[in-house]
């Protein structure tokens, strides 16, 4: 069984509102671009009464038609994942709750992750990164206990990595842990494996709940600029950097799916956002 997944995405920066009404913001863009989905794609208007949430509080369309989404938020940037049976409207089976959003965890459950790099702690990707995972990451060199890597200020840009010993590591160990790597590589491929692993999780329903270590990815960049996408848990991946922003979609079907990535754009959420912060 094949699937198709449209991933719409929206440029938002923030302007001069503080952190929540920004994000009250966000809320009004993702809701702007679900029902622009759902009326494409499903011939339905998306109405937030018909959003339940599931046994981890994963939001799931509860309609009577075969629909799924996910959303997912950033500084920046919103983006939404939907999918299910195009045109006339399909009846779903009721059951038991299950794991993910929907009743039972049936149909093409989804999930969607936007990141920027940003600087990252050791302590966190020894946290929720496999061996495999942080050599991806910080380099093939990379061997915990032996001679490993150090981030600090080696670079003339302030990026620099030097190699140092398991006794030097030790002595820098609970520094390290406190401070952030800046080295641009790093970031952006942490970036890159964690969006992969919240995709998952917010596909299962399971969310921060499921071990992260636990979905390990393998990452192949292919001549084209697109990934071979592998993780020891079941189920397609994919995903793009766009902007400067790491987007990755997750379904539960384990062959390939039709991924359709668009942009769209809503002027006018803006300008009534902001008159309504000024009544």
């Amino acid at each position: 069984m094949s699937s198709a997944i449209t991933v719409y995405y929206t440029f938002c920066p923030r302007k001069q509102e503080a952190l929540g009404a920004y994000l009250q913001y966000q809320r009004k863009i993702a809701d702007e671009i679900l029902n622009y989905g759902f009326k494409k794609l499903f011939k339905i208007e998306f109405n937030r009464d018909k959003v339940r949430t599931g046994k981890h509080g994963k939001p799931y369309w509860d309609g009577r038609e075969n629909v799924w989404f996910n959303v997912s938020n950033t500084d920046g940037l919103v983006v939404c994942a939907v999918a299910g049976s195009r045109g006339k409207a399909a009846k779903v089976e009721t059951a038991a709750e299950g794991s993910g959003g929907a009743p039972g965890g049936l149909g093409n459950e989804i999930g969607v992750d936007t990141e920027q790099p940003r600087s990252v702690r050791m302590s966190l990707l020894h946290r929720c990164c496999s061996l495999k995972e942080m050599r991806y990451i910080l380099g093939e060199e990379y061997s915990p206990g032996g001679k490993e890597f150090c981030f600090g200020e080696s670079g003339a840009d302030g990026f620099g990595v030097d190699i140092c010993s398991g006794t030097e590591r030790k002595a820098r160990s609970r520094k390290e842990t406190r401070e952030e790597i800046r080295n641009i590589q790093v970031q952006d491929r942490f970036a890159q494996i964690w969006t992969l692993k919240e995709s998952y999780i917010k596909m299962t329903g399971e969310g921060m709940s499921f071990p992260l270590k636990e979905a390990a990815f393998s990452i192949e960049e292919k001549v084209n600029g697109e990934f071979n996408i592998s993780c020891i848990q079941p189920g397609f991946f994919a995903q793009r950097k766009i902007e400067g922003y790491w987007i990755a979609v997750c379904n539960n079907f384990k062959e390939e799916s039709k991924i359709d990535w668009q942009e769209l754009k809503f002027p006018r959420i803006y300008g009534k956002f902001r008159h309504s912060l000024r009544q």
